[in-house]
């Protein structure tokens, strides 16, 4: 298996990309560390499918837009498994709101968790990586990124600025072997997205 001995957070890993992601990853021999926000439910069904099929892993409730919530989820991962050798940075939430009915808040919202909450997931793990030789990240975005679409006018510019500016510093961080992928998947077509409910935590 590829990825025996490894421990890979997935961030957003209660549904959809992320949920398949954590099981695919536990398939292939990894711990997986799943990350959601409120899908209590959702995650725990998770990790018994990962469980059931032999693999290993762990539910983490933890809110990644917030930097203290970041650090205090990473330290407790690595305090559970040890280490950490992979980050897939999901979670995300889009809204369908035409420009003029964009507020602050849920532009605020769709940047703390889509910009914000990635750079700072990266930040806080490079120093763990170096420690260990090197690490993995990656970051998926969407390819709502590439187009034009009036109700997700706050969802492109992130998504784009993420796509242009990936917010993992990769090889730039200066020891070992660090490797950065970036991914744009379309929708996926799961009950957050089907709703606009935003989080896919």
């Amino acid at each position: 298996m590829r990825l025996e001995g490894k421990v890979a957070i997935v961030t957003g890993g209660s549904v959809g990309i992320g949920a398949a992601i954590a099981k695919r990853y536990a398939s292939e021999g990894a711990t997986v560390a799943t990350v959601y926000k409120s899908n209590d439910e959702g995650a725990a069904g998770i990790i018994k499918e990962i469980e059931d099929a032999g693999g290993k892993g762990k539910a983490f409730k933890s809110d990644v837009s917030k930097v203290e919530l970041i650090e205090k989820l990473i330290a407790d991962v690595i305090a559970e498994f040890g280490r950490v050798d992979i980050l897939v940075n999901n979670a995300g939430v889009f809204r369908t709101v035409p420009v003029m009915e964009t507020t602050e808040e849920i532009w605020d919202e769709q940047l703390d968790l889509n910009l914000k909450g990635y750079f700072f997931m990266v930040k806080t793990l490079v120093p763990h990586f170096r420690e260990n030789g090197g690490g993995k990240v990656v970051n998926i975005s969407s390819i709502a990124g590439t187009g034009r679409i009036p109700e997700l006018s706050g969802l492109l510019r992130i998504q784009g600025w993420r796509g242009q500016h990936d917010p993992c510093p990769g090889r730039r961080t200066g020891q070992g072997e660090d490797q950065r992928e970036l991914h744009c998947p379309g929708q996926c077509g799961h009950a957050a997205q089907r709703a606009s409910a935003g989080a896919g935590q």
